[in-house]
């Protein structure tokens, strides 16, 4: 489970309810999936109370004259209720008497907004209003509307936010409430390299307070910008990578993380397994090779323990030698996908002769299906020195 994605959707919904995050801070087990779903069924029934009403009240409004319109919608109405009626006016006739409002009322009504009904008021707004409202908002500390709203603005839109928004830190947190996966891609793309090499750098900075943020940006989009992404911090040296791989530790998002890494180039993988901080703090590949089972990762990391050193992967065998034997077969099966049958031979190598024979049991097992497959991995741990009972 993405410990990073579960987390944004817990915040999602805690801001949709206006209720503190600590309150429902037993949600966080949740899968992001599962908050997401009950967030748009609560917004959806927010929607649905009393629409009627409403779509009467909007039909009535729409035959003002603008200039009362606008004066009623900030004098009279209030946000809430241009909320609500916002979504039932012409996006036409609602883009024009936006165009008389204040962005700080504005700024007010965006959250109430449902912005799959509100895409072609969004669309209709000229650009330099649209950054008066995003401005209105980081005031207000409000990331989560920037980025709900992201997914339905055009680039152009986007691009001239990003332009005014001088704080890397505002920027990622926005970026974090992106709501599709899709759209984030595309959005990391329209982001300035300098921009992206800024964000990466933060990482090094064991205060900062937007770490969880970068992390997601990281691991939030698809394989090959998360190589991109990955080679870039590798760029950045040891100190960077170092803490990256200590806040993963410490927000135990390994399976987040594990599969950024195993998509970055060899080069960034070996400076990535190579680091000190795996041989100071072992318990860190206690916790990989948890998240490898638990998340069915192997085939992602089955590569990368080939790469760390001999004294790293001594401790992998340690480690590994109190794994059950239904781990094992799932090892087994990552192997054949991975071809990593000599980087596990010398771990097994260094298990007890019992699970060495409980190892060999699964190879000899694969005789059924591929004799030829068997024997040669027989051969391969005799040469490793594993008693096979060949002669």
């Amino acid at each position: 489970m993405s410990r990073l994605s579960a987390r944004a959707e817990w915040i999602k919904l805690c801001q949709f309810l206006n209720v503190p995050a600590d309150e429902f801070a037993f949600l966080t087990d949740l899968p992001s999936a599962e908050l997401r779903s009950a967030r748009v069924a609560l917004q959806e029934q927010w929607v649905a109370v009393a629409r009627a009403r409403f779509v009467r009240l909007a039909r009535w409004l729409r035959w003002l004259p603008i200039v009362v319109l606008a004066f009623f919608a900030q004098r009279w109405l209030g946000a809430v209720l241009v909320a609500r009626i916002a979504s039932e006016l012409p996006s036409a006739r609602a883009a024009v008497v936006a165009r008389r409002l204040p962005a700080d009322f504005l700024a007010q009504v965006a959250p109430l907004l449902d912005p799959r009904r509100a895409r072609d008021l969004i669309r209709q707004l000229e650009h330099a209003q649209i950054v008066a409202i995003a401005l209105a908002l980081l005031q207000r500390g409000d990331h989560q509307t920037m980025g709900r709203f992201v997914d339905y603005m055009e680039d152009d839109a986007v691009r001239t936010v990003i332009d005014h928004i001088d704080d890397d830190a505002d920027l990622l947190r926005a970026v974090f409430f992106v709501e599709s996966r899709n759209r984030l891609d595309h959005l990391v793309r329209l982001l300035p390299a300098e921009r992206l090499q800024r964000a990466i750098l933060l990482l090094a900075d064991v205060n900062c307070p937007v770490l969880v943020e970068i992390m997601a940006l990281v691991v939030g989009v698809s394989y090959s910008l998360k190589r991109t992404l990955g080679d870039l911090a590798a760029e950045q040296g040891a100190p960077v990578l170092t803490q990256i791989v200590q806040t993963t530790q410490a927000l135990q998002c390994w399976a987040d993380v594990l599969p950024v890494v195993a998509a970055m180039s060899v080069d960034s993988q070996r400076k990535v397994c190579a680091l000190p901080v795996l041989q100071q703090q072992p318990q860190i590949l206690d916790a990989i090779l948890q998240a490898a089972d638990a998340e069915g990762l192997w085939p992602q990391v089955l590569p990368l323990i080939a790469m760390l050193p001999q004294a790293l992967r001594r401790h992998v065998a340690r480690a590994a030698e109190a794994l059950s034997q239904d781990t094992l077969f799932r090892i087994a099966d990552a192997t054949l996908l991975t071809e990593q049958w000599s980087a596990v031979l010398e771990i097994v190598v260094h298990f007890s002769p019992a699970k060495q024979q409980a190892v060999l049991a699964i190879v000899r097992g694969y005789a059924a299906v591929d004799a030829e497959l068997s024997g040669r991995l027989l051969a391969l741990a005799a040469a490793a020195d594993i008693n096979t009972g060949l002669s």
